[in-house]
């Protein structure tokens, strides 16, 4: 779809992606680039089509199914690398997006 590559690449062209790791909220987005939480919120879904933790929730998927497709690190390891404190919440995010738990994901890969 058009909609996912314009994501997938805003995803890469932003901070958030480089953030990833970081407790990212709308408060310390909102705060960081000096808006209202309100007014960013409303400013992201109109210009994204979902909201801001959506949105953030879906650029760490994408970088967990790179990192599960390429690499070793224990499922734990990459939930908290991406800034998930809890992997059972990572986990249940994940499979809300792929439609498949992590475990099932990278035994995919052979890893």
């Amino acid at each position: 779809h058009k909609a996912i590559r314009r994501q997938r690449q805003m995803c890469k062209e932003t901070d958030i992606k480089e953030h990833l790791n970081c407790n990212l909220s709308l408060r310390t987005i909102a705060d960081s680039v000096f808006l209202s939480e309100s007014y960013l919120s409303k400013l992201f879904k109109q210009e994204m089509n979902l909201n801001l933790m959506q949105y953030i929730n879906q650029c760490r998927v994408w970088e967990a199914e790179k990192l599960l497709a390429s690499s070793r690190e224990s499922i734990d390891v990459i939930s908290r690398r991406l800034g998930y404190h809890h992997t059972s919440y990572f986990c249940r995010i994940f499979k809300q997006y792929t439609g498949e738990t992590p475990h099932a994901y990278r035994k995919k890969y052979k890893l």
